[in-house]
């Protein structure tokens, strides 16, 4: 945990919501964690979310996510394509769900809709660690 404070400190970042012209840090980031995950038996979780319609409400709640992540959590947003993904470093399977939650509770009060009613999918919830092959087939904003 210290490492991953010391690196944003580092970098001087203090709100890690990266575009993807930062995507090779952010790819950086993850495979780091996943090696963590590997080697320590770290609990980390790597998100894809996309919103499939592009609305008013789906863009709203796509930025409120920016609001709502942890400290430590790293994110590669693309708002053309409103896709997210989505990294937890020290997250179990048990905050995982519980930031789902909470996404879709916010949703709910803000817009009357949930998640699927906005056409907004987890496309991606993995568990780390996982392969190479893997990271580099989920680290795209496609």
């Amino acid at each position: 945990m210290a490492g991953h404070i010391g690196d944003l400190l580092r970098h001087e970042i203090t709100n890690p919501v990266m575009t993807s012209k930062e995507s090779p840090y952010f790819i950086r980031q993850v495979k780091r964690t996943n090696k963590e995950a590997k080697r320590y038996r770290i609990p980390s979780q790597l998100l894809k979310i996309k919103a499939n319609s592009i609305t008013d409400e789906s863009r709203v709640l796509m930025g409120y996510l920016s609001d709502a992540r942890r400290g430590l959590d790293i994110y590669l947003y693309d708002d053309d394509k409103q896709t997210l993904l989505l990294l937890m470093p020290l997250a179990d399977e048990l905050e995982k769900s519980g930031f789902i939650a909470r996404v879709n509770s916010w949703s709910k009060e803000r817009t009357g809709k949930n998640l699927a009613e906005l056409d907004i999918v987890i496309e991606q919830q993995l568990a780390l660690p996982i392969s190479s092959d893997d990271i580099k087939r989920l680290v795209t904003l496609s």
